[in-house]
Parts: C-alpha cells; structure tokens; sequence
C-alpha cells in the first residue's frame, strides 16, 4: 500500500466524541473520572513500561487544569463500563509526532493507538475491545493509512495484544532510554 506522506500530517483524527462496544463506552473525561485517573496515572505496575508513575500532585493538578479548561481533543477517551459508566482506563487514537522516531512514512503524522488500563481490569478483554470499536469506528470515517503502536520491547502483554488486533512488528528504536516497538496495520483492516 502507499500512502501520501505530506498528507498523512494533514489528515484528521477521530472526531466521534463517543464510541460504543459490547461492554465499554469510549468517552471524554468528566469530573467523577478524577479518582480513577489519578490511579491510573500513580501505579507502578500499569506505568511500569510508561516512564514509571507519575507525582500525584502532578496528575490532580493537570486533571484539575484540564477539566476545568475542556479543549477538544479529538482521539482521547476515556474507557467506561457501559453499565456502571466507572473509568477503566484510557485510549487514545491520535497522531504521532513528526518530530518523534519511530514512523513507517516518510513525513511522519500516522495515526498511533494507545491505551492504558487499571490494573483491576487487566486479563477481561478489555483493552481489545476497546481498541477494536476505536479502530472500526476511524475506519469507517478517515481514509486508509497506517496505524502505529509503540510499546516497549519488554512489554510482552502489549505486543501481543498488539499482533491479536492485527499489527506487526516493522523495527525497534530507542526512546525513553529504552528499546521501543513499532507495530502497524492498514486502517482498512479494520472495516466491518
């Protein structure tokens, strides 16, 4: 497949405010997300391959700063149990720095898959299914283009969720003084 590579940093991201799945509703952050957030972000296990946890004073006051100061950020969910509506983790579908190593175009701006879950949630299935409803939904509004996913090489739980979604590995680099993997897949793949 080839792809326009000045076009890539052009291109939009998801612009669905809200997506639904089985169990989870992928939705922006409200004010009751804050308590789950800031576990999210202070755990040693769910960070331990993100650059370790974060001060908690750090996360409350960007948490604060960004809910009292909503800008539209096209891409970045929270993810919900669409029972309960209690945060299990977050997702997001956005595009990748130019200026950050690890592309598969010339020009950079691919679209990159992440994701984060509690550690209460990890082993359900959920950062599957939350992935998949984010990427079917991107393939049925954008274009096709490639789809990244950088994890840590020693993240071997991501990178097997990575190749169970259907992206394969393409190289490593180093970033964040440590060996990364670059996962991709054509958006297309996604199409129901």
């Amino acid at each position: 497949m080839i792809y326009d590579h000045k076009l890539m940093s052009q291109l939009p991201t998801l612009s669905a405010t809200e997506v639904t799945s089985e169990r989870l509703l992928l939705r922006k952050a409200h004010h009751t997300d804050r308590d789950g957030l800031i576990e999210l972000m202070t755990d040693p296990e769910v960070r331990a391959y993100l650059g370790g946890p974060r001060p908690r004073s750090e996360v409350e006051q960007y948490f604060d700063m960004s809910i009292a100061n909503p800008t539209p950020s096209p891409g970045n969910f929270v993810i919900a149990d669409n029972t309960t509506n209690r945060l299990i983790g977050t997702l997001t579908l956005a595009r990748r720095s130019a200026d950050r190593p690890g592309h598969v175009t010339e020009g950079g701006g691919e679209l990159e898959l992440g994701y984060v879950l509690r550690r209460s949630a990890w082993g359900a299935g959920f950062a599957y299914e939350a992935a998949t409803a984010a990427l079917r939904a991107a393939a049925d509004e954008l274009p096709d283009q490639p789809v990244l996913v950088v994890t840590q090489t020693a993240n071997q739980r991501s990178l097997k969720l990575a190749a169970r979604l259907g992206f394969r590995p393409v190289s490593t680099f180093v970033e964040f003084d440590a060996e990364q993997t670059l996962c991709t897949a054509p958006l297309s793949g996604f199409r129901i």
